[in-house]
């Protein structure tokens, strides 16, 4: 039975994407919580109610197996979310699997900050908050060829998060849009929590330790005496940025550069020169 009454092309596409999924047979118990169309306030709402829901089960103590199949990660840019993935933590001693599409040149320091910058619709805060989180081993993330697969979520044992396939935002300034599901069905958590298992087994772990220095990076004194200088004087010649005080006070003082140009706080002038971005611009300020 279907709680969320569907429109017949909608309710099509949910068995498309069922299928597609990978799971072709009856699902009697199947249970519609949440829909949205192709819609940005709609999209964000079936995100809370799923929030809701996973708050509920975690104060049952009944969270079961939490695994994201994602592309760009972009829920741990949502910061209930991540309350809800701390509280996993602190009552079952488990952790979110996060598996999302990690190209292989990202698996390094300069990665992490690039990584960031495809969540083109997330505030800095947002960003770093995120990275942050993540470095703290709060979730476990896996990297994985997601780009072919159907993207969701399981949790409770019994929930699934379902997403129409979309593209992922890359370069556009605004999530792209996609029918979105909340369903209940302990037949179809199952079958996509053990096709969720399968791929945590082929794929990589990403250390959360690399997480943990880019964000050592970003907040160091190093990163600190950049901006300001750059916010002093800007745009400034590369040489007189990295000059040879700093590399006396921090001979890896390029790495600290690169990682603000990556996180999006510093840009490219004209020539070889550098500007402090309107977001790293309000990241100084915000340390006061």
């Amino acid at each position: 039975m279907i709680n969320v009454r569907l429109a017949k092309e909608d309710q099509l596409a949910l068995v498309n994407t069922i299928a597609a999924a990978g799971y072709a047979e009856p699902l009697p118990d199947l249970r519609c919580l949440a829909f949205s169309k192709p819609d940005a306030a709609g999209n964000k709402a079936v995100h809370a109610k799923a929030n809701e829901q996973l708050l509920d089960v975690l104060l049952q103590n009944q969270p079961g197996p939490c695994i994201h199949i994602t592309g760009e990660m972009r829920a741990l840019a949502d910061p209930f979310h991540r309350r809800l993935c701390a509280e996993l933590v602190k009552r079952s001693k488990s952790r979110f699997t996060v598996i999302y599409n990690i190209p292989d040149d990202f698996q390094h320091l300069d990665g992490v900050g690039k990584w960031a910058q495809t969540w083109k619709s997330k505030s800095w805060s947002d960003r770093l908050s995120a990275i942050n989180f993540i470095g703290d081993a709060f979730v476990d993330v896996r990297g994985y060829n997601t780009l072919s697969e159907i993207q969701y979520s399981v949790f409770g044992n019994r929930y699934v998060l379902l997403q129409e396939k979309h593209a992922d935002e890359g370069g556009s300034s605004t999530p792209l849009l996609k029918r979105v599901w909340l369903l209940e069905s302990e037949k179809l958590n199952d079958f996509l929590t053990n096709r969720a298992m399968a791929m945590i087994d082929n794929s990589k772990d990403i250390p959360e330790a690399l997480f943990k220095r880019f964000s050592a990076k970003v907040n160091g004194v190093t990163a600190q005496t950049i901006l300001r200088k750059l916010a002093t004087i800007s745009p400034l010649p590369a040489e007189q940025v990295i000059d040879d005080a700093m590399r006396a006070f921090d001979t890896d003082a390029a790495s600290d550069l690169q990682a603000l140009k990556s996180i999006g706080f510093i840009k490219q002038g004209e020539g070889d020169t550098l500007c402090i971005s309107p977001e790293g611009d309000q990241y100084l300020k915000a340390l006061g």
